[in-house]
């Protein structure tokens, strides 16, 4: 059970060994220590189902009962070699992630009468554009860096210290050979815009029983423990990394032959509900909307048919493994996945209740579900990154 948790957390976590490691702009991670517990296997349940035992909504128009060889050919599964990143798993990277959980505990000093040096956490804003052009890469605003721990770009950390609070600098950068946030990138060159905006010193707690504890990793209470916690945790990643390059090749690779007309009907009229909610938002009518947002009713849809034929075919995808991996999602898998769904994106989506969140994404909760144990059976058939 513990990894479907995982899968609906991904909208709320952020990979660590990423950019720059413990970023404070980034998204929450199931490390962070004031975010919602994940579980693991052998680690109790923090998120207890709700009482209220929901029907699973599947709408009749996408029970998808028909023989998919007439409407869509999938790539051999088997043979597929994906490209996706891995984040490395050996005792530097699980130390790194421990130091992260430590970071968040530490005491810390700003310093501003010297340079940035190592050990010292900064926090800085830098653009980074490939060398010689004006693409952008990225643009990132109150980052986290810890220097010498190589948890970022070591390239970059090594510009940033001898910095003082305040000062802006322009380094080019080359990415590692094995950078895991980006296979795209890796040995590219850049060119970082740096701004330091802070320099503090960081005074870590000692890694005792009481410190792990405050940690709230599911009943993690040992040294021991934290380590395999934290292994468990990466390890899981690099699988929803393969399950999620996956998913996408089959949709990019998947031919259609025929549309569905009851599955199509379906999205077009969704499309132009969600449309005219969307109007009615700002006191417009579907028409009004139309004229508003579109160029012409021939753009509006053209949109609604791109829109129509892309869900159903993400849905042909996902129903004919479906089929063929024999899955079922049991209303218990989806009241858990509504109850976690609903405690980590409910407040973002302005839902207080969970009546109302089932009304509202219920379907979608239901969707990302099927999804993720469909994708999680096939992703076994596929060959591991070597």
């Amino acid at each position: 059970m513990f990894k479907r948790i995982l899968a609906f957390m991904l909208t709320v976590i952020c990979m660590l060994s990423g950019f720059a490691g413990c970023g404070k702009n980034k998204e929450k991670n199931p490390l962070d220590t004031d975010a919602p517990p994940a579980t693991f296997e052998n680690t109790p349940i923090e998120v207890k189902p709700n009482t209220t035992n929901y029907e699973v909504p599947v709408p009749e128009e996408l029970k998808y009962d028909i023989s998919f060889d007439e409407y869509i050919t999938l790539p051999d599964i088997t043979s597929l070699k994906l490209n996706y990143h891995t984040m490395p798993t050996d005792d530097t990277a699980i130390n790194n992630q421990i130091y992260n959980l430590q970071l968040q505990k530490a005491k810390r000093t700003e310093i501003t009468d010297r340079p940035a040096a190592e050990s010292d956490v900064v926090t800085v804003n830098y653009k980074s554009v490939f060398y010689g052009t004006e693409q952008q890469i990225s643009d990132q605003k109150n980052v986290e860096i810890s220097l010498g721990k190589h948890i970022a770009i070591p390239a970059l950390e090594d510009a940033i210290i001898g910095m003082v609070k305040g000062e802006t600098k322009t380094a080019d950068i080359v990415y590692p050979e094995n950078y895991a946030g980006n296979t795209i990138l890796a040995n590219s060159k850049a060119t970082f815009t740096i701004e330091l905006i802070k320099i503090e010193t960081a005074e870590l707690p000692e890694l005792n029983e009481e410190t792990i504890k405050s940690f709230q990793l599911g009943g993690v209470t040992t040294y021991e423990e934290l380590r395999a916690y934290v292994l468990a945790w990466m390890e899981q990643e690099n699988s929803l990394y393969k399950q999620d390059a996956l998913y996408n090749t089959l949709v990019r690779d998947a031919q259609l032959t025929a549309m569905p007309q009851a599955e199509y009907n379906y999205y077009i009229d969704k499309f132009d509900a969600n449309s005219t909610a969307a109007g009615a938002s700002v006191g417009e009518t579907l028409d009004g909307y139309i004229e508003s947002n579109f160029e012409s009713r021939e753009a509006y849809e053209k949109k609604r048919e791109e829109y129509a034929q892309d869900n159903v075919k993400k849905d042909l995808v996902i129903h004919c493994l479906k089929e063929r991996y024999s899955v079922e999602v049991t209303k218990e898998e989806y009241n858990l996945a509504l109850n976690v769904t609903f405690k980590s994106e409910a407040e973002g989506l302005g839902i207080t209740t969970i009546d109302d969140f089932y009304n509202k994404m219920g379907e979608s909760v239901y969707k990302m579900e099927l999804n993720y144990q469909v994708i999680q059976a096939a992703a076994e058939d596929v060959p591991d990154k070597e």
